[in-house]
């Protein structure tokens, strides 16, 4: 798979409807759960977002139970996002169960998402170079997490999908760079056994990923990095007697960071005294930023124990 170091040129960079501001870190995060069923209420998904000027996060939970968990269905839905100085954290998850011990049809699906921004500006200043030099800034940003999607069933007329997802951006001096994967994977027993493979799609990279743009010594550099989770569609069915379970997971929140400067290009001379300074905060880009435990939800997936089981109809929305 190709390193996407290849420049293309953005005249404004505007990730998930937050433009950079300049001399001024921002941190943003957004998400969204929601569980719907066809023997359920219809109700809006649960969000909850976080803007400011100092690194904090958003969280939303939604969960639904009916019925006694061999007959019925159940289901949970978590996101957490975080936006701290250099990085971002992203996490999406959901799980669904149907079943029914009788003639019928019930189906419960479950989708959440996570974005987080983190937004700042630097200035790189060389001893031996004077300011207004041109120069090549080589980085590296680093991006670790997975994406998971599981289902069971048992009996004729189940099906369960499910279609997690993930996606970063860096933008830079003016450059952007994008990049992501889908995984999508379903089963069924309707006429027969069907399933199919896990199909990956995308051209995203985990790991240290190098980038390198042009820039002016002694100018301000402005920098957007940003992270997207996504666990969409997962969904359980069941018509007759049986069950069927869906699992799906977006787990950004091991981070998409800044991984630091690897070197500084003038002309064919690489630069070793430079500095990299943040305007508005204390971080030296020159180095890796160094991110924090994610928070997460206080009901987490110890939720859904609790539910299982029950009788009646339990409707769990929250946010941090």
């Amino acid at each position: 798979m190709k390193i996407p170091t290849q420049l293309s040129l953005a005249v404004a960079v505007c990730l998930f409807g937050v433009t950079t501001l300049t001399h001024a870190a921002s941190y943003f995060a957004t998400t969204s759960a929601n569980i719907s069923s066809n023997v359920g209420p219809s109700e809006p998904a649960n969000t909850d977002s976080y803007s400011g000027s100092t690194p904090g996060n958003a969280s939303a939970v939604d969960s639904f139970a009916t019925g006694l968990y061999s007959n019925g269905v159940e289901g949970f839905t978590e996101a957490t996002g975080y936006a701290g100085t250099g990085y971002v954290q992203v996490n999406a998850n959901a799980i669904s169960h149907a079943a029914l011990l009788a003639d019928g049809s019930v189906n419960i699906g479950g989708s959440s998402s996570a974005r987080a921004q983190f937004g700042d500006s630097f200035v790189v200043h060389s001893a031996g170079v004077a300011d207004g030099a041109s120069a090549l800034l080589l980085f590296n940003i680093n991006v670790s997490g997975s994406l998971d999607v599981s289902g069971t069933y048992a009996g004729s007329n189940k099906s369960w999908s499910g279609n997690p997802s993930w996606s970063s951006s860096v933008g830079l001096a003016g450059y952007a760079f994008d990049q992501g994967q889908t995984l999508y994977k379903w089963a069924n027993s309707n006429n027969g056994i069907h399933s199919s493979d896990a199909v990956l799609s995308g051209s995203g990279l985990l790991g240290s990923i190098p980038y390198s743009v042009p820039v002016t010594l002694g100018n301000t550099i402005n920098l957007t990095l940003a992270g997207y989770a996504e666990a969409y569609g997962c969904g359980a069915s069941a018509y007759g007697s049986g069950s069927a379970d869906s699992s799906c997971t977006s787990d950004f929140a091991h981070t998409i960071s800044w991984g630091g400067i690897s070197g500084l290009m003038v002309g064919d001379t690489l630069i070793s005294d430079f500095s990299a300074q943040s305007l508005t905060t204390d971080f030296d880009y020159r180095y890796a930023a160094t991110p924090a435990a994610v928070p997460l939800p206080a009901a987490g997936w110890l939720l859904l124990s609790g539910l299982l089981g029950l009788t009646g109809v339990v409707r769990h929305r929250a946010t941090a």
